[in-house]
């Protein structure tokens, strides 16, 4: 009897030091992205993975290209890095580690958490790069509310849009439309339909989680 307890206790005391790693590694990694700058870092990739390597001391690691078995850790186990179907690498994981049985898709998570935050991290770099590409705001009105038929035509130049499908969809004239891409244009100190989208997604005139998709 003493060695059946024995047995599951030692069986929890495992089970909750799994689960206690899967924790901080979820506070350290969310902590990464929100505290690490990406403007002072020579590389977010690189940094990433080491950090990756610190917080597991080297029990998990990525891989950004092809790899051998000479590299690799004895007996470990491979996951592909992918979000949204887009694959970045595989994370590897030393044998038994993050292995629970009351939670065996931890390893799983782990890596979908890798995938979410360089898919997120691209992402910022990119909106970064085309905000950086747009002139200066010369106008004074450029903050100011979008009327009802403004924040129509930016809708319709989202959605893809040219003017004469504006045109027919809110019920006005073609020049009356090409009227209120002008304002738009002037307004905002841009001079295209990706430029306009730009520069309202940087000053946020509409609330971007609310736009229909």
């Amino acid at each position: 009897m003493d060695n059946n307890w024995e047995y599951g206790e030692q069986y929890i005391v495992q089970e909750r030091a799994v689960l206690k790693e899967w924790h901080y590694l979820e506070c350290s990694l969310l902590n990464f992205t929100l505290t690490t700058s990406h403007s002072t870092m020579p590389s977010w990739r690189s940094t990433f993975e080491k950090h990756i390597i610190q917080i597991t001391e080297g029990r998990a690691r990525i891989w950004w290209k092809t790899y051998t078995a000479a590299d690799t850790m004895d007996k470990s186990l491979f996951f592909e890095i992918c979000h949204q179907q887009i694959y970045y690498g595989m994370l590897e994981l030393v044998a038994g580690y993050l292995i629970s049985n009351f939670l065996p898709d931890i390893p799983r998570h782990f890596t979908d958490l890798c995938a979410f935050l360089i898919y997120k991290a691209e992402h910022e770099r990119f909106v970064r790069h085309q905000l950086a590409q747009l002139p200066p705001i010369i106008s004074n009105g450029a903050r100011k509310p979008l009327t009802a038929r403004e924040k129509d035509v930016l809708l319709g130049l989202m959605r893809g849009e040219n003017e004469s499908e504006m045109a027919s969809r809110l019920g006005i004239t073609l020049s009356t439309v090409h009227t209120h891409l002008q304002r738009l244009y002037s307004r905002l100190d841009v001079h295209s339909a990706q430029q306009v989208i730009l520069r309202a997604f940087e000053i946020r005139l509409i609330d971007w989680l609310d736009v229909p998709e």
